[in-house]
């Protein structure tokens, strides 16, 4: 919300984006360079199956919830 995305988490790995009907190719690249942002500034966090091990890029949007 603070870059002015709105994403819905709605399992472990699955993001629902719900864009507009009408989009065009700027407004495209605009979301895909805030989702890179925000994905490259997300903590990492690891989950009780990782075991101590390290944490998993894909679930990095677990902040976003």
């Amino acid at each position: 919300m603070q870059r002015g995305l709105l994403i819905n988490c709605t399992h472990d790995f699955a993001l629902r984006l719900l864009p507009p009907f009408i989009i065009n190719r700027a407004q495209v690249g605009e979301f895909l360079r805030l989702f890179e942002l925000v994905l490259a500034t997300t903590p990492q966090q690891a989950s009780a199956s990782d075991s101590g091990t390290a944490a998993n890029p894909a679930r990095a949007h677990a902040a976003a919830r």
